[in-house]
């Protein structure tokens, strides 16, 4: 907070030219996101109330806007979002244009993403034009429409459909509208030797 009245009192001074306001700005935008990471980041990176974040569960956001909101409990990111949260022993990272992300005494309730969405953990990706994330459950829900239908990837298949519902865990792909699922057929293995001799 000590930055915050920093710049307030920077902000006060009588600016002598154009520079110096815009310095003062400056200083004034930099000290508002200062607080705002201090105020925001341990709860969202911890999840939930009291617990304290390491550097294993830091969450990284970056956007052209971060708008806090404490009298509704969100935080809403436009613009060339990019948030990279740990999960378990991989790193779930999405990039899209909008997001936001409810909280409830500290813990997030639930996230929202929009516009051009691209996910990957691990080696699974994932494009849709709408995500719902819901961490208390461990999935993430992926809407795609008829003309961009959601799509996931993995090495041992692609999925393509209006919806997509994909568990962190990554052991399980649900599509509740149908959709279409491509398996790549590897021939049993004595069938190779087989056909070599």
């Amino acid at each position: 907070m000590r930055s915050l009245r920093g710049a307030r009192s920077l902000l006060s001074n009588k600016a002598t030219s154009g520079r110096d306001k815009a310095l003062r700005v400056c200083a004034v935008g930099v000290a508002v996101l200062v607080a705002l990471g201090m105020a925001i980041a341990p709860a969202l990176a911890a999840g939930h109330a009291g617990e304290k974040p390491s550097a294993e569960s830091s969450l990284k956001l970056k956007a052209k806007s971060i708008v806090f909101d404490r009298s509704k409990g969100d935080v809403r990111l436009e613009g060339e979002v990019h948030v990279e949260r740990p999960t378990g022993d991989q790193v779930l990272a999405v990039d899209c244009q909008k997001m936001t992300a409810r909280m409830v005494e500290g813990k997030i309730e639930a996230v929202q993403a929009e516009g051009d969405i691209r996910l990957s953990m691990g080696e699974f990706t994932a494009a849709a034009t709408k995500a719902d994330f819901d961490f208390a459950k461990n999935i993430v829900k992926l809407y795609g429409t008829p003309e961009k239908p959601a799509t996931m990837r993995s090495p041992d298949m692609i999925s393509t459909g209006p919806t997509i519902i994909f568990h962190l865990d990554g052991q399980r792909v649900n599509m509740p509208d149908g959709g279409v699922s491509e398996v790549p057929m590897k021939p049993p293995a004595g069938e190779t030797k087989k056909k070599r001799e």
